[in-house]
């Protein structure tokens, strides 16, 4: 039995050294940790999320209003006075006469300065620049010596279109232009020498009448200096605005014969001066008809007339101007 027992312990050593000899020892493998998910820039900026921005209303725009007012007040009879406001356009047909004291106002919807007035059937109609949208004249005591005696209250008033305002034109026709050196309203024109202000005043040479056969009260009314004429004496037409002048046009006061002695001279040189400084000297011939004198298209506020020289013969040494034009068209900004 002995025997028996140390050979199974022998036997189970064995086994146990060949098991060791055989078999690998097994090592446990950390398990790696998984690293973040690289980020590559790719230069595409992060979008972010911000607000739609409310949606701004479209102004209506203002519309432009084109109404005229005509005021007409009559001094002797306040029952004959009249208002009217039209679109556009508007009038006043009264059945009076004009009187002395009797007032026009014409005013304008804002933003316009330009208005076509004509005041009565007797005299032309005429562009006026009214710069602070109102233009109004009043009927002088001694009117009936520089316009017809017998006007009717017949007040017109339009707004021109801008083809019209491009048009050739008289710019220089204002037949109620007023008698002081300044105005509100253009065309005006004044002078340093005058022998008077009534049918000699410079407003009647832009009156819009040219009957120049004499001299004296309505026809025959005139731009009439006081004798001797000087170089130094001026006749002014100031535009208000910045106008383009293609020609000059000169009715000469012509009470003269063509043989003898006559009660005018005449002017046979005029310096014209321009706004910009231009200066162009005229040599006016001893006629009663239209002289027309190139402005070659200057740009220009105002027209001085200056440098008067008169020739004296055979005359009483008076001169003047029956009527004074000036072709040309506005500059529409």
């Amino acid at each position: 039995m002995k025997k028996i027992s140390l050979l199974l312990v022998a036997i189970m050593l064995l086994t146990a050294v060949l098991v060791s000899c055989t078999t690998e020892p097994v090592e446990t493998q950390p398990v790696p940790t998984q690293p973040a998910p690289t980020t590559i820039d790719m230069g595409v900026p992060t979008q972010e999320s911000t607000p739609t921005p409310e949606a701004t209303p479209t102004p209506t725009p203002t519309p432009v209003s084109n109404t005229i007012k005509i005021e007409y007040t009559c001094k002797a009879n306040s029952s004959s006075s009249k208002t009217v406001t039209g679109e556009g356009s508007a009038e006043i047909k009264g059945s009076n006469q004009y009187g002395a004291g009797d007032k026009v106002t014409i005013t304008l919807a804002e933003g316009h300065k330009y208005v076509f007035v004509k005041a009565s059937n007797s005299v032309s109609e005429s562009l006026i620049y009214a710069p602070e949208g109102v233009y109004t004249f009043t009927i002088a005591n001694d009117f009936k010596n520089y316009l017809p005696s017998s006007m009717f209250v017949r007040v017109s008033a339009r707004y021109p279109s801008e083809d019209e305002l491009k048009e050739v034109k008289n710019l220089a026709v204002n037949p109620f232009d007023v008698t002081t050196k300044t105005a509100k309203a253009y065309p005006h024109v004044y002078a340093n020498n005058n022998y008077n202000q009534s049918e000699f005043g410079a407003h009647c040479a832009i009156d819009g009448f040219i009957t120049n056969t004499s001299h004296g009260m309505y026809p025959q009314q005139s731009w009439g200096p006081n004798k001797p004429v000087k170089s130094t004496d001026t006749f002014v037409i100031d535009f208000g605005r910045e106008v383009v002048v293609n020609e000059l046009v000169l009715y000469l006061r012509g009470d003269f014969v063509a043989s003898g002695h006559s009660h005018d001279s005449y002017f046979s040189e005029i310096t014209v001066k321009l706004s910009d400084g231009t200066q162009i000297k005229i040599n006016p011939e001893k006629t009663r008809s239209a002289q027309t004198f190139n402005l070659e298209g200057k740009t220009t506020t105002s027209i001085t007339l200056t440098g008067f020289v008169c020739d004296n013969t055979n005359s009483d040494g008076w001169a003047g101007l029956a009527e004074v034009k000036v072709n040309g068209y506005d500059v529409v900004k």
